[in-house]
């Protein structure tokens, strides 16, 4: 049984063992900063206090100057991860000071540079951050704290455009490689989309991508825009991160520079998109091209922006059904159903090379977007192609038609030479027949090397050695041939006009009827009354042997002194080919006309003028007719009848303007002749005239020429070389779309 006990604590007495303990008083203030600390830690006075000046305050150098040591996200070595990189802010120690933790934050965050520090004698650290850029004034700084980029893209340009035209749905591993390039592509929230709806399905919500490494992206962008595949890409970015130690370029993987490159794919085709529905009129151009067993079709629009003629590549649809004239035009009308829904009654132009496939009567390509449009589509056959035709149609008869001959055995003879090659430093270049630009760099090839290779077929005594005559014609041809090249180029411009085009094939014709004399257009009759013995006819025109000897000699001592030479029949050979030539050129060059109709055959241009040079010199009454003809287009685009109507009376007043003003006359004239630029010619009477510039604008997106969509595929082959033929469809279009990336990041949004 317990027994409670009641003890009295007031009789207690305490244990032997207990220590009687006196308090120290309460240190009422931290001690003062020390001075010699400064030095020691590398810091510096950042605050005191107004009164008595007391440090309040101090501030680590190291931050200051050097910045803190990179450390990435990731895994962290006890175990965990780390969440976020390391913040770069300047460390800052208030009283009460411990050096402790000054030398602990020196040792975690600025290791190699304190271990550096602490070996140095006081003299060596007090001048160590001496002459050191702040590292908030550095590069590093600048990219540091990166804004995410977010792209918003229309549900149809990726389930459309980019899953329906650029996927293979009859390959193998078709599903699985579609859901691999699109993973990035997430659906956008409602509550984060301005037109988003809680109603909406998956499938109706339009897709996000937020790219988070800006810099990387833009850096990655730029290198394949260059041409780096996309290993070189990510080596290269991995190049800069090392030697600019930022950590904003980390992460630079084969899968990420993919990724960066189908993103801006998709973005490309959301602004042109945009800029497209925009406008009232906008022009294509296509054409179809094969490489690596997959045939491509490649279109290019031409819109106003800004005032700017713009030239963008659209899209290059792999044609895995072939090049069909249906399949074509239905990929076509596919691709323009998403980016101008309205096309059938923007569309104003339509530029093909004249392939019976293109510009068929009855299924052309060309035709079936002229009959499917409900305002008039111009449908142009590029004007290159048919200068391309007709000078290879001339180079053929040249030397009785033996000169290509002899041609095509003595360049297979001499890529044959390799010690010729070695001791030249140059190779005779290819000869294709089936274009005249090949003969072009051939004849200057020859024209150069002449002396040498010449030497050399005596030497070797070869049986494909050319007799003097053709020499001498080969001069000749070369001399031509630099004048062609010089409009050519001229009219491989991406804001090339259709009317400028004309005005330099009618140059050209002009050029060569005066340098071979020639006399044309010739009626039935005078044609009837010529020599054909001391003149060479074709078509309508003629030029005579003795102007053909005048333009021989022309060309130099070596041409002249070669027709002095040979025998008289071979003389004569030689003058009828290049009396021939200059005939047959003018001939066919007079004939080329762009715009067609749905016949194929030549039609009368009726799209009217669209520079201020052209549009003063129009007569009102005339420029009433091209209006009323974009009458309907430009109402179905928005425009008022009191807006159209002010585009008539704007003419009126700048017609008043050139005829009164002779500042702006002069300033109309001079541009006219010292640029071509569209924006250019417009620059002085834009802002009077705006209505009447942008109506104008409308009427120059069509494409004069297939040129710059043969440019394209030169790029594609150029990407899908021989060494990359398994590369993907999106990816190659990716690749595209970045070489054109700065433009489309010029547009308005």
């Amino acid at each position: 049984m317990l027994r409670s006990a009641v003890v009295d604590l007031s009789k207690a007495r305490p244990p032997t063992h207990w220590v009687s303990v006196t308090m120290a008083p309460t240190q009422k203030r931290p001690a003062k900063w020390k001075t010699q600390n400064e030095l020691k830690y590398g810091v510096v006075i950042a605050e005191r206090k107004p009164n008595d000046g007391d440090v309040v305050a101090v501030k680590c150098l190291f931050c200051m100057y050097l910045g803190r040591d990179n450390v990435e996200k990731g895994p962290l070595a006890g175990g965990g991860s780390r969440k976020r990189a390391r913040t770069r802010t300047v460390k800052y120690f208030r009283a009460p000071f411990r050096t402790d933790n000054m030398r602990a934050h020196n040792e975690s965050q600025h290791s190699e540079k304190w271990e550096e520090y602490t070996s140095l004698g006081e003299d060596e650290r007090k001048v160590f951050f001496d002459g050191v850029t702040p590292v908030r004034n550095s590069l590093r700084a600048h990219f540091e704290g990166e804004v995410s980029l977010r792209f918003e893209i229309k549900r149809d340009i990726v389930q459309v455009l980019i899953e329906d035209l650029l996927f293979d749905p009859e390959a193998d591993d078709a599903v699985a490689e579609r859901a691999t390039a699109l993973r990035f592509f997430t659906v956008l929230d409602s509550s984060d989309s301005e037109s988003g709806s809680e109603d909406d399905t998956d499938e109706e919500k339009d897709y996000t991508i937020v790219i988070r490494s800006t810099r990387l992206f833009h850096l990655i962008i730029k290198f394949v825009s260059r041409g780096a595949s996309f290993r070189m890409a990510e080596g290269l970015a991995s190049d800069v991160k090392e030697v600019t130690d930022m950590s904003c370029f980390v992460g630079a993987s084969r899968e990420r520079v993919t990724q960066f490159v189908r993103v801006v794919c998709a973005s490309n085709l959301q602004i042109i998109g945009s800029c497209l529905r925009c406008v009232y009129a906008f022009g294509i151009a296509l054409d179809v091209g094969s490489n690596s067993g997959t045939s491509y079709l490649d279109i290019r629009a031409r819109f106003i922006d800004k005032s700017k003629l713009v030239n963008v590549h659209l899209l290059a649809i792999p044609l895995h059904n072939g090049k069909k004239a249906a399949a074509i035009f239905a990929a076509a009308t596919k691709m323009l159903e998403v980016l101008a829904p309205e096309w059938k009654d923007q569309l104003i132009g339509v530029s093909t090379d004249g392939e019976p496939l293109m510009t068929g009567c009855v299924t052309g390509v060309a035709t079936q977007f002229a009959r499917a449009t409900n305002f008039p589509c111009v449908e142009v056959w590029c004007g290159l192609h048919q200068v391309d035709l007709v000078v290879q149609a001339e180079y053929i008869l040249l030397y009785d038609e033996h000169y290509v001959g002899i041609l095509t055995a003595l360049i297979s003879y001499l890529r044959r030479q390799y010690n010729l090659q070695a001791r030249m430093g140059s190779t005779c270049p290819k000869f294709m027949d089936t274009r005249w630009a090949a003969m072009k760099r051939v004849t200057s090839w020859l024209e150069e090397e002449g002396t040498v290779v010449r030497a050399y077929l005596t030497e070797k005594d070869s049986a494909c050695s050319p007799p003097q005559s053709w020499w001498v014609l080969t001069s000749v041809l070369n001399s031509v041939a630099c004048e062609i090249s010089i409009s050519v180029c001229r009219l491989q411009g991406l804001r090339t006009r259709l009317d400028e085009q004309k005005e330099e094939i009618e140059n050209l014709v002009g050029t060569l009827t005066g340098l071979g004399s020639v006399d044309g257009p010739l009626s039935s009759n005078s044609l009837g009354m010529l020599n054909h013995v001391d003149d060479v006819s074709r078509g309508s025109y003629s030029c005579s042997l003795i102007s053909a000897r005048d333009f021989i000699d022309d060309q130099g001592s070596f041409a002249k002194n070669g027709m002095n030479s040979i025998p008289s029949s071979e003389a004569g050979t030689v003058e009828r080919s290049v009396a021939g030539l200059f005939s047959g050129l003018v001939n066919g060059l007079s004939t080329v006309v762009a715009i067609r109709a749905a016949s194929a055959a030549p039609a009368e241009p009726q799209i009217g003028p669209c520079i201020p040079s052209t549009v003063c010199k129009t007569r009102p009454s005339v420029f009433c007719d091209l209006v009323q003809r974009q009458n309907g287009r430009l109402s179905s685009a928005g425009w008022s009848q009191t807006k159209i109507d002010s585009i008539e009376s704007q003419h009126r007043a700048m017609i008043r303007a050139y005829r009164d003003e002779p500042d702006f006359k002069g300033e109309v004239d001079a541009k006219a002749l010292s640029t071509t630029d569209y924006d250019e010619l417009w620059a002085s009477s834009a802002s009077r005239f705006p209505l009447l510039q942008e109506f104008c604008g409308g009427i120059a997106v069509i494409f004069p020429n297939t040129a710059t969509v043969e440019a394209d595929f030169s790029v594609i082959g150029w990407v899908k070389d021989d060494y990359r033929k398994s590369m993907g469809d999106f990816s190659l279009e990716g690749i595209l779309q970045c070489k054109q990336r700065d433009v489309v990041n010029t547009l308005t949004k």
